[in-house]
């Protein structure tokens, strides 16, 4: 069992140590706390990566300009790592 510190998964990942600790405040991600310190299962590690892997979509051709697939774009499903997208403004 290794034990990774917040800084492994920053380089691991290329996601900010803020963030990983934003998500290991909210629960996100189970970590060991050793007082101040905090460690994580590199299997819990790979486990909250597994689950926030987004499937490639096969490319298909467009049919000309201004044209959207139906229902692309409308609702979102639950995912267990929704915190990895971000969310769509408005201009």
């Amino acid at each position: 069992m290794a034990l990774l510190r917040v800084e492994d998964l920053e380089q691991d990942s290329r996601i900010s140590r803020h963030t990983w600790r934003a998500w290991i405040r909210q629960g996100r991600l189970p970590v060991i706390r050793a007082g101040r310190r905090v460690r994580i299962e590199e299997a819990e590690y790979r486990a909250f990566l597994d689950a926030c892997r987004v499937p490639a979509r096969p490319i298909q051709p467009s049919p000309g300009p201004g044209w959207r697939q139906s229902g692309e774009n409308q609702g979102a499903s639950a995912a267990p790592c929704d915190v990895l997208r971000k969310p769509a403004t408005d201009r």
